[in-house]
């Protein structure tokens, strides 16, 4: 009988044990939230890629033509490649931005590894917010201006922009 009791009180042990042990677990959520170095933009631009559905920066044309980091880099736009940890990571990218005597309104767009354009975000909003895709491989951020004086209206701001995973 003591034999029995014993090995009951162990059996009830180890399951207690076992089940905190599996209840501790979480379930990984993806990669830390980062947070870009921050950037000056020199010009306010308007890219008017939802017009023409060309985007006409300088910064802009040469990213897509050389596929690469731009040289011209803050000058009309800014191109960062997605971090490893967020490329097969659908994800919640804010741009956020300060300065502009006239206020600013940053616009992101999104490209392919192709450098081909997936998502242009483009709203009425200083910062800028959108759902990144899985697949993402660049990110360009750029200054409209101001509703008052929309292309090129603006003088230098700063920016950078937030990453955090995203799950529907």
């Amino acid at each position: 009988m003591k034999k029995l009791i014993a090995l009951l009180l162990t059996i009830m042990l180890a399951a207690s044990f076992a089940g905190t042990a599996v209840a501790g677990k979480k379930k990984p959520k993806g990669p830390a939230p980062y947070k870009s170095e921050e950037v000056t933009i020199q010009l306010g631009h308007s890219h008017l890629y939802g017009t023409s559905g060309t985007l006409v920066g300088i910064t802009a044309q040469e990213f897509i033509n050389t596929c690469a980091i731009p040289t011209t880099n803050g000058f009309d736009g800014y191109v960062w490649a997605v971090p490893d940890a967020y490329k097969d990571v659908e994800a919640m990218i804010t741009a956020f931005g300060s300065g502009g005597s006239l206020g600013y309104d940053l616009d992101i767009v999104l490209f392919d590894e192709s450098c081909a354009v997936t998502l242009p975000a483009q709203s009425d909003n200083a910062d800028e917010s959108t759902i990144m895709a899985k697949g993402t491989a660049y990110i360009l951020i750029y200054n409209f201006g101001t509703p008052t004086a929309p292309v090129g209206g603006s003088d230098p701001v700063t920016a950078h922009f937030e990453l955090k995973p995203y799950s529907s």
